[in-house]
């Protein structure tokens, strides 16, 4: 028996997901930051009972699915679209700008409800992306360059002479 919630949460209207700001492809349409889906209407997608399985009907942005972020967090309203990832065995969430920069109030009770929560994060600022969290889940997404040795300079060396 499934249990619903009583307000269960749904897109209605919201289509930030669609609108260009995430990656995908519908029906064999690349959509990508700056390129909407080609599918996307100005009352949502044109072929919703057709809409493919994968990354249509798969794809649940956080809001959708985690209870504890508030109603004003929907992306239509926040301008962020919030997603639970995986790097290895690290789940993080990715928070990416939709449509603005990221507000500073939205900015700071976000990563303040991620440390409370010892959620790890990795945010976009002004276009780029910006990871808080425990070291493990910072040198998963960021692992160290290779440390240059002088026998390893010395084979590079050889090599590029021969």
């Amino acid at each position: 028996m499934k249990i619903i919630p009583i307000n269960e949460r749904q897109c209605a209207g919201c289509t930030k997901c669609c609108d260009g700001w995430l990656t995908g492809v519908a029906h064999g349409h690349q959509f990508r930051p700056g390129r909407p889906c080609h599918y996307v209407g100005t009352s949502g997608c044109t072929i919703y009972e057709q809409r493919p399985e994968n990354p249509c009907v798969v794809f649940k942005c956080e809001w959708l699915t985690n209870y504890d972020l508030p109603e004003w967090f929907k992306p239509s309203e926040s301008n962020v679209i919030c997603t639970k990832r995986v790097a290895g065995d690290i789940v993080y969430l990715e928070v990416i700008e939709a449509g603005q920069q990221i507000d500073s109030s939205i900015l700071a009770w976000l990563v303040a409800w991620c440390l409370d929560h010892g959620i790890n994060l990795r945010v976009q600022v002004k276009g780029s992306l910006r990871s808080f969290g425990s070291q493990r889940f910072l040198d998963a997404l960021n692992p160290p360059a290779p440390v240059s040795t002088p026998e390893a300079d010395a084979t590079t060396q050889g090599e590029s002479n021969g």
